[in-house]
């Protein structure tokens, strides 16, 4: 084992070299080594972000990268074996949808330029509601639109609301009501404050009306394929259950006439009501028989509607009874049968809420006079 003696002053190789300056580290090349990493990953991400599938309007469909966006076309880069193709895509060229969805995700992340761009591309390819609502995207914060950009929005506003109504009137003449009504109801909903909405309850009212007069057409041509004996039959039932609603709503006006007498107006109530469990036995068992023609089911939906509404309101009616006389704990259980219908009936829970704020209030009385 050999010891080293080193004396006061003397310096080991360890120690000089460990005084020594450090190494010159050459900054260019860690630079330049992160400059072609970083590009590396930006590279990687576009590529990733702009592959497309782009649609052609005449069927054909061709995927690539969108390495630029020019002022009417794409310039699209695809690969071909170990070479690499570029073409150009003319705007004019593409379905409106692809269009679109090519352009918001080659200018992603988009700022206003890029909205008022798509926005012109969007309108050229007559996509109004989209042009309209980058327009829109185009503006600063809390700013209004001015001179051409606000007319260019209501231009877009204007073309989308006279489409949708020729749309509408071309699924009306086609007797396609449910879509005529969805394109007039877009008017509404996309344009509440342009004074072209107002129109469209009147236009609503016109759908209905003919749809009413094709619904009995088709009513009568089935009726005519099918056995008179049977069909006959059924509407005499369900001319019994309306029958029996109106005897129901007789005994009601009855009872609200004379409601200053507490008897009387409960017997009619509850005769009304035992009227009422006559038509709902009968509706049970018409729904569950085989003499009931598939054309008259929409019937029988809107007798069941209307049964339910008058056993709640009975109800209701027999409880504001019980209410002003003070028993509060058989109001709420008329109440509870009322809600037992319809759980979300607006009357019968409010009805519920002043019965509760009524017995609350008689209690406090009853325990203030107490002490």
């Amino acid at each position: 084992m050999r010891i080293a003696v080193v004396r006061w002053g003397d310096e080991t190789p360890e120690m000089e070299r460990s005084r020594r300056p450090p190494r010159e580290v050459n900054m260019s090349r860690i630079i330049v080594a992160c400059l072609l990493l970083a590009g590396s990953f930006a590279i990687g991400a576009s590529a990733q972000t702009r592959h497309e599938t782009l649609e052609f309007k005449s069927g054909r469909r061709l995927s690539g990268d969108v390495i630029e966006v020019e002022d009417e076309a794409f310039l699209i880069e695809r690969r071909i074996g170990k070479g690499v193709a570029r073409e150009k895509v003319a705007f004019a060229d593409l379905e409106p949808g692809s269009l679109y969805a090519v352009m918001v995700s080659a200018l992603s992340p988009l700022d206003r330029e890029s909205h008022r761009r798509i926005a012109d591309v969007a309108f050229g390819a007559e996509l109004y509601p989209t042009a309209r609502r980058h327009y829109l995207a185009s503006v600063p914060a809390e700013s209004t639109p001015l001179g051409s950009l606000a007319e260019r929005i209501r231009d877009c506003e204007a073309r989308d609301i006279a489409r949708l109504i020729g749309r509408a009137e071309e699924e009306l003449d086609k007797e396609n009501f449910e879509a005529a009504r969805r394109q007039a109801l877009l008017v509404m909903r996309r344009y509440p404050e342009r004074e072209e909405a107002a129109t469209i309850p009147a236009r609503l009212e016109e759908i209905n009306r003919r749809y009413e007069a094709a619904r009995r057409r088709d009513l009568a041509l089935e009726r005519s394929r099918r056995e008179r004996s049977v069909y006959e039959k059924a509407e005499k039932e369900l001319d019994k259950l309306v029958g029996g609603l109106a005897a129901a709503e007789n005994h009601e006006r009855l009872a609200l006439r004379g409601s200053d007498h507490f008897r009387n107006s409960l017997g009619r109530f509850e005769r009304g009501l035992k009227q009422l469990d006559l038509v709902e036995r009968e509706v049970v068992e018409l729904r569950q028989s085989s003499i009931l023609p598939p054309e008259l089911r929409a019937r029988l939906n809107q007798i069941e509607n209307d049964l339910i509404a008058l056993q709640i309101r009975l109800r209701l009616h027999v409880a504001s009874l019980y209410t002003v006389r003070g028993s509060f704990g058989t109001a709420l259980a008329w109440t509870n049968e009322a809600l037992a219908y319809d759980p979300t009936d607006g009357q019968a829970l409010e009805s519920r809420g002043r019965i509760e704020q009524a017995a609350a209030a008689a209690s406090a009385r009853v325990i203030s006079r107490q002490r």
